[in-house]
Parts: C-alpha cells; structure tokens; sequence
C-alpha cells in the first residue's frame, strides 16, 4: 500500500513541474529568459532585438562559423534574423538618422556605422532605446559562453557591429 502511495505522490509531483502553469520558469535559463528578466523587456521585443543582432552578426561570419554558432547556441536557431518589426513599413528613425549623419560628418559609413545605423533602427521599431543595443549583445555573448563555451562567445562578440 505504501509503493502506491508513493508512487501516486512522484506522478503528481512529476505531473505538476512539468504542466503547472509556470513552468516554462524551468527554461530561465535559456536566452528569451535572460534577456526578459535582465533587461526588463518583453517577450516580442527579446526575440525581435536578439534576432536583430543575430542577423547583423551573420553577415559578419562565414557559413561554417555561423553553424557553429547555431549548434553550440540551440536558442539562437529559433530567433527570426529579421526581426518583426523590420517587416513593417520603414519609418523615419532619428536614432538610425543621427547616427548616419555622424557617420558621414566623420568622413563616409563604414560597415559598422552602417550596421549600427541598421540596428538602432529596428530597437527603434521594437520601442527600444539605442543603448539597449550593446545590453543586448552582452546577455547574448554570456548565453553562448554558457551553452558552447568560450570560444563561441568570443566569436560572436567579434561578429557583433558593438
């Protein structure tokens, strides 16, 4: 009578963690919940911003490093490269514009002006501010060093236009 009793008591424990509203508090640890419980932000600006930088960095990786991005760092797979927000019509962004127009005053864009031009755009759209940008690249950059070590983290931070 006590083996059921106690085997009545794991199911409903199991039962609980795993279908208890809630446990997706379990994936925490994962990069959407880095970045909603450390930035304060929410789920859709998260996956837009994060997908945002994760697009900016690809362009600055080889195919075969970006796989390897992909495959130590299971969270970023999901991200949309271009985030929701860039699928909207353009509107005037004066974050974007202010830092084009100190990019020409300093003698023509380079790839990384014209890149963080492109990306305070799209935190524009997504209701962010410019300086999010950078917070958002350091909880990335902690992610992968978590999930695939340092070697993946440090090739993320040299494809980040930060």
């Amino acid at each position: 009578m006590q083996t059921k009793s106690l085997r009545q008591i794991i199911f409903s424990v199991l039962f609980l963690l795993l279908f208890a509203p809630g446990a997706q508090a379990l994936d925490a640890g994962g990069l959407m919940g880095m970045l909603t419980s450390q930035l304060g932000v929410s789920e859709q600006q998260a996956s837009g911003g994060a997908g945002a930088l994760l697009g900016s960095a690809k362009g600055n990786m080889s195919g075969g490093e970006y796989d390897r991005l992909l495959k130590g760092a299971p969270d970023l797979a999901g991200l949309p490269t271009e985030s929701a927000a860039a699928a909207q019509p353009a509107k005037s962004s004066s974050w974007g514009g202010m830092v084009k127009s100190a990019s020409s005053l300093m003698g023509g864009q380079s790839q990384t002006m014209t890149q963080a031009a492109a990306l305070a755009e799209k935190f524009d759209q997504l209701g962010l501010t410019p300086d999010m940008v950078a917070k958002y690249g350091k909880v990335m950059v902690d992610y992968v060093s978590g999930s695939g070590g340092a070697d993946l983290a440090q090739l993320l931070t040299k494809a980040l236009p930060l």
